[in-house]
């Protein structure tokens, strides 16, 4: 899963190129796909490719963490680096059709499920 925690965005190169006020004080759990583990190799840098995708595409944080995790899980489907990337609109469909999600392994008390996106906004989450 993905994990993803945010303060306030201050001007700068960033702010010019994302709506920064929409990621502004982020607290977010984006819980693990169900998927066959076959191997872990890139999954790290598979899970922040896709977070980037959609974070370079001008996406809010829901969809950067969704994409995020569904690329890692799809990572971990092979067991070298690459071979269960999958192109983004077949990952994106995936996602889109019900892909199950694992429930999280941490405490969640005070969270809020997110039932359009299936992930977890926590108690500091000022999204709207």
């Amino acid at each position: 899963g993905l994990y993803l925690r945010t303060q306030q965005i201050e001007k700068s190169n960033l702010s010019r190129i994302i709506n920064s006020s929409q990621w502004n004080y982020r607290q977010l759990l984006s819980p693990c796909f169900a998927t066959e583990v076959k191997g872990t190799t890139g999954t790290g840098d598979a899970t922040i490719a896709g977070f980037l995708a959609q974070f370079l595409d001008g996406e809010e944080a829901e969809k950067c963490v969704t994409l995020a995790t569904a690329v890692g899980a799809c990572c971990v489907e092979a067991v070298d680096a690459t071979g269960g990337i999958r192109p983004l609109p077949e990952v994106i469909s995936r996602i889109n059709s019900g892909w199950e999600r694992l429930s999280p392994s941490i405490p969640i008390d005070n969270w809020k499920y997110d039932y359009q996106y299936k992930i977890w906004k926590g108690p500091e989450d000022q999204g709207r």
